[in-house]
C-alpha cells in the first residue's frame, strides 16, 4: 500500500498514513467537472401545486434505490414583477401560504444530491436542475432572439421546461432525465376555453381573406346598384358625345370604388388578421390565488375578442347579402 506523509509545522512531524486511492477520490471530489445532460421542451402544459409535489415524489422514489448519502433541494419560484421566493425544503414550500395575488411566471427546482457509487471511495455530487415556464419579458425574448449566437442558450431561454444534469454516473442521469420527460408528458395540454377561438385561430387567413373580399365584393355591390339605377337616366338608342362621357365616367368610376374597396378590404383583413393573433395563450401555472385570476382575466379578454369579429363578420354579411339581394332585384326589373 502506499504511503503520504504529513506533516504538521506546529508539533513538528505528524505522520498520518493515507491511500492513495482515497487522496485521489478526495481531489476528484474536490475538482472534478461533470459532465451535463441537458433536454429542453417547447411546448406550454398547465402545471398545478400538485404536480410540482408529483415530480418530487417520483425523483426521491428513484433515488431510493441508491446509497444516498445527501439530498438538498431548493424551490425558487419568480412572480410578476421580479419578486422571488426561495424555499430550501419541500417542507417550507407546502407550509407556505399560496392565496396570493401574484401570478407565477417561473419555477425552478434544483435537486443537489451525493450518491456513492461503486469504484468511487467518496460519494459523487450529481445536481438535477429543472425550469419550468420563463420571466423574459417580450422585449427580452427579440433581444434574445436578434442578438442570440449560441443556439443552445437560445432554446433553452425559449422552451417552456429545461431539465438539465450535472452527473459522474450516465446511467442515473439518463434515469433522472427520463422521470422528468414522462412527467411533463403526464401535465395536462392547454387548451382555448372557447370552441370559437379554436376555429378562429385555425381559419386565421382563411378568415383574413374572406374579410378582404366580402368587403370589396359590397363596394361593387354598391356600384352596380347606382349603375343599374343611373341606366333609366339614360337614352341607349342615341349614343352620343354625352353618352360617350359618361360611360368613360362610370368606367372610371368602377375602377376608383374597386381600386378604394379593395384597400378597405385589405385593410379589414389585416384587422381580423391582427385582432386573431391578439388571442392570449392559457396561462400555464395554477399555483397562487393570482395565476386563477389571470386565467379568469385571459378567458375575459379572449372572448371580447370573438364577440369583436363576430359582430364584424355578421355586420358585413348582413350588409353583403342584402345589396347582392337588391343588385338581383333590380337586375330583374
Amino acid at each position: 500500500m502506499s504511503e503520504v506523509m504529513l506533516t504538521n509545522g506546529a508539533e513538528g512531524n505528524l505522520p498520518a498514513q493515507l491511500d492513495i486511492e482515497t487522496l485521489k477520490s478526495v481531489y476528484y471530489w474536490l475538482n472534478a467537472k461533470p459532465d451535463t445532460h441537458m433536454k429542453v421542451f417547447g411546448g406550454a402544459r398547465l402545471v398545478t401545486y400538485n404536480d410540482l409535489l408529483d415530480i418530487n415524489a417520483k425523483i426521491q422514489d428513484k433515488l431510493q434505490i441508491h446509497q444516498l448519502v445527501a439530498n438538498i433541494t431548493t424551490i425558487t419560484v419568480i412572480f410578476e414583477k421580479g419578486e422571488v421566493k426561495s424555499f430550501n425544503a419541500w417542507e417550507v414550500f407546502k407550509n407556505n401560504h399560496w392565496e396570493v395575488p401574484q401570478k407565477t411566471e417561473s419555477i425552478s427546482i434544483n435537486w443537489d444530491i451525493s450518491i456513492k457509487l461503486p469504484n468511487y471511495k467518496l460519494p459523487q455530487k450529481h445536481t438535477l436542475k429543472v425550469r419550468i415556464g420563463s420571466s423574459l419579458r417580450p422585449n427580452e425574448v427579440f433581444h434574445l432572439i436578434a442578438n442570440g449566437d449560441d443556439e443552445i442558450e437560445l432554446r433553452e431561454n425559449l422552451s417552456f421546461l429545461v431539465c438539465k444534469v450535472d452527473f459522474i454516473n450516465i446511467i442515473l442521469s439518463r434515469e433522472l432525465i427520463n422521470i422528468v420527460e414522462v412527467w411533463y408528458n403526464s401535465l395536462e395540454k392547454l387548451h382555448p376555453q372557447s370552441r370559437i377561438q379554436t376555429f378562429l385561430e385555425k381559419h386565421k387567413s382563411t378568415l383574413s381573406r374572406v374579410g378582404h373580399y366580402m368587403t370589396t365584393t359590397i363596394g361593387l355591390a354598391f356600384l352596380f346598384i347606382a349603375f343599374k339605377i343611373h341606366l333609366k337616366y339614360i337614352n341607349l338608342v342615341e349614343f352620343g358625345k354625352e353618352a360617350y362621357l359618361d360611360g368613360m365616367f362610370w368606367a372610371m368610376l368602377m375602377f376608383a370604388i374597386y381600386f378604394v374597396s379593395n384597400i378597405i378590404g385589405a385593410s379589414f383583413g389585416s384587422f381580423v388578421f391582427e385582432k386573431i393573433g391578439k388571442y392570449q395563450n392559457p396561462h400555464y401555472f395554477s399555483i397562487t390565488k393570482g395565476d386563477k385570476n389571470e386565467q379568469t382575466e385571459i378567458n375575459r379578454k379572449n372572448k371580447k375578442i370573438s364577440s369583436n369579429l363576430i359582430w364584424h363578420f355578421i355586420i358585413r354579411a348582413t350588409v353583403a347579402i342584402i345589396s347582392l339581394l337588391v343588385s338581383k332585384f333590380i337586375l330583374h326589373n
